[in-house]
């Protein structure tokens, strides 16, 4: 469901958002991490509250 939500956006928005994992392809554009439709599997961000004070930030 995740990959098909990311490829509907990806249509509606060509020039601005993308969900192939190709990073050379990425440049530019909003990127649809669809594979991360896991509960086992997560990013941290800096907005994300599951992570911790001593975390690096890349």
């Amino acid at each position: 469901m995740a990959h098909e939500l990311a490829r509907a956006l990806e249509a509606d928005h060509p020039a601005e958002v993308i969900s192939c994992m190709q990073k050379a392809r990425r440049v530019g554009t909003v990127f649809i991490d669809w594979s991360r439709n896991n509960g086992l599997e997560h990013v941290e961000n800096l907005f994300c509250g599951r992570g911790s004070v001593q975390a690096e930030l890349i």
